[in-house]
């Protein structure tokens, strides 16, 4: 006990004291935790489905904390969202991802959106794992048959708004005869409305028709048909003064619907997004692969499984490879040497295997794009991404006169500099200390972090740096912007050799991370008998 009451003194007259002449730092008195968002990953889960697209960029979506009583806490993008976050300790804390700012409608805009509730605990820390984001709005598609089409002006259009009941809808779309792009619409809690509305002329008469279907679903596909009342396979259509109006639309459990009399016509069968039968909605040709198709594919070490598999029912009549580098010795490279096909011949099954190319691509830095794309002899098609990275040789060096990853007693030293060369200019310096015995208490102790980025100090600059004055050094170690980008820094412990006079071992790890990515690590190890 005597030994820990010492070694609480001599630390908070050490830190404390080196800290005393600065008046931005008060020791908090609140009860915090902290948040890791280093391990958090995120899916988007069924975005084929949804918009056609080979890949996803997390880079801009949307990444919000908020209390248990719903009130913003941060928000950042994901790009920018930091790895270690504080927080008042209390339960009920929730993460929302969402790909953008929600919108009341878009065209080609899908709205992604997965959260995760956590609870912070004093002096721990919560780690944010992965979140899936799923498809949250709504999409729409419009449709007219062949019949329609020749008979009605070319102004006519359909107007598709969505709300939480009519009286409110205040967003629309307009879809004109030649629209191929499909709406999104922001769901509102409670019940939706989707009213979609006919207006034009066909043979000559004015025409406008409604239909209103309530209890929308989020995450759905509706596509609204239109067609002819009579005639509407066999044109040319033959006008008659009135008729009846029908709309089909893609919805599930339909609770009310209002029809408003008019010439267009519904289809008898309603279509159904989650029937993997119906025909429009069935994946004439699947693309499936342990690689990812959306994040960076490391080639060292190389994958286990390089394969991608392409099934294609009704036959492949084109399959295209392409190869793109930012490294022009890999863009020069012919994907047939590596044995990839270069055509397709008709299979209903096709295996890439890229392993052959990724041991090429390992000696190559740079970035490296495969794309691939395929199409049956339906006219079905499907595109995928892979991207491969080669990290270059880091260059980061580690030069000190402490000895690294070898037992030390701190008493044979006095200079406690490590001089770290980083080329690419540093993005990260990462500290974790590995205390034991009465030292790991006195750190707890006095508050001192045992796992830090100098590169993003927070709280604990003053800690580090003090006012960077003689009298009042901190613990002499640089930070902040003295760290981030710099190509040459010095991590200082000096401050630290005259606290290690407790028993037991002591580990300080040291981290880089340089711009491009690139981490070498340090450790160094004192002994105290």
């Amino acid at each position: 006990m005597k030994t820990k009451i010492l070694s609480i003194l001599t630390l908070a007259a050490a830190i404390v004291g080196l800290s005393a002449c600065s008046e931005d730092w008060n020791p908090k008195t609140e009860s915090t935790g902290k948040v890791s968002f280093e391990q958090m990953g995120v899916e988007v889960s069924g975005v084929e489905k949804v918009v056609s697209r080979s890949e996803v960029d997390l880079s801009d979506y949307l990444v919000t904390i908020y209390d248990k009583d719903g009130l913003l806490v941060r928000q950042w993008a994901y790009k920018d969202v930091p790895e270690i976050f504080e927080l008042p300790v209390a339960d009920n804390y929730r993460v929302d991802i969402v790909s953008h700012s929600v919108k009341p409608s878009a065209w080609d805009e899908p709205l992604f959106r997965g959260s995760q509730v956590f609870n912070i605990n004093k002096n721990e820390i919560t780690n944010i794992g992965n979140i899936t984001c799923t498809f949250a709005s709504l999409k729409v598609s419009v449709r007219y048959t062949q019949a329609l089409l020749e008979a009605m002006s070319s102004d006519s259009k359909v107007t598709v708004e969505a709300g939480k009941t009519q009286a409110d809808v205040k967003t629309a779309l307009e879809f004109a005869s030649t629209e191929t792009r499909s709406g999104f619409f922001e769901v509102i809690d409670g019940s939706m409305t989707l009213i979609a509305t006919f207006r034009g002329q066909i043979g000559g008469n004015d025409e406008e028709t409604r239909k209103v279907y309530t209890d929308v679903e989020p995450g759905k596909h509706y596509i609204i048909t239109f067609s002819l009342k009579k005639n509407d396979t066999e044109p040319p259509f033959e006008p008659e003064p009135s008729g009846n109006v029908g709309i089909s639309v893609s919805i599930d459990n339909v609770v009310n619907d209002e029809d408003v009399p008019g010439v267009i016509d519904p289809s008898d069968d309603p279509i159904n997004p989650d029937d993997p039968n119906q025909e429009q909605f069935r994946d004439k040709i699947t693309v499936t692969s342990p690689l990812s198709f959306t994040d960076e594919i490391p080639v060292s070490p190389a994958p286990a499984d390089a394969r991608v598999v392409i099934a294609a029912p009704n036959g492949l009549i084109r399959l295209s490879l392409v190869l793109s580098s930012d490294n022009p010795e890999a863009a020069a490279l012919s994907l047939a040497d590596f044995g990839l096909p270069t055509a397709a011949n008709a299979e209903t099954e096709l295996t890439l295997d890229f392993a052959a190319l990724i041991s090429r691509l390992a000696e190559l830095p740079g970035l490296h794009t495969v794309s691939i794309a395929a199409e049956d002899a339906d006219g079905n098609t499907a595109d995928k991404t892979l991207r491969f990275r080669t990290r270059a040789e880091s260059g980061i060096k580690f030069e000190s006169a402490l000895k690294f990853g070898e037992p030390m007693n701190p008493a044979d030293y006095t200079d406690g500099k490590v001089n770290i060369t980083v080329p690419a200019g540093v993005a990260h310096l990462r500290v974790k200390i590995n205390p034991s015995g009465a030292f790991k208490d006195a750190l707890v102790d006095v508050g001192m972090p045992l796992d830090f980025d100098l590169a993003y100090p927070g709280e604990y600059r003053v800690i580090f740096e003090g006012d960077k004055t003689p009298e009042n050094p901190g613990l002499g170690l640089l930070c902040g912007e003295d760290v981030i980008d710099k190509k040459e820094v010095v991590f200082d412990i000096t401050g630290f050799l005259p606290l290690l006079i407790f028993p037991g071992t002591q580990t300080f790890e040291i981290t880089v991370e340089d711009n491009n990515g690139n981490t070498e690590s340090c450790s160094l190890i004192f002994v105290i008998e």
